[in-house]
């Protein structure tokens, strides 16, 4: 299916969304979990703790060409399967207002 979705430059850009590899997406991302073993959704760095300098790794993942987080899925706060400002917010959200534990 097809949507059209706003990026951050506010322009609209058709997204395309196909069920079946993203089911495959998430299979895969579980057997990753499974091999390198436990992780704290959130924990961008990999330290054993969410704070703040997971949000600022992310940033730099997302906006200055930082190092990708060691798990991918650790830094998808919001569970959408992809890493964006959306999941910086999440975990902004989170650290400072009382928002919702990070999910993934």
């Amino acid at each position: 299916s097809a949507s059209m979705d706003q990026n951050l430059s506010g322009e609209f850009m058709n997204t395309y969304h196909f069920p079946i590899i993203q089911s495959l997406f998430d299979d895969a991302f579980q057997v990753l979990a499974n091999i390198i073993g436990d992780y704290h959704c959130g924990d961008a760095t990999s330290d054993g703790i969410i704070n703040v300098t997971d949000v600022i790794y992310l940033i730099n993942y997302l906006f200055k060409g930082g190092s990708v987080p060691s798990l991918l899925q650790a830094g998808d706060c919001n569970c959408d399967c992809k890493i964006t400002v959306s999941d910086i917010i999440y975990l902004v959200n989170y650290l400072f207002k009382g928002g919702p534990k990070p999910l993934c």
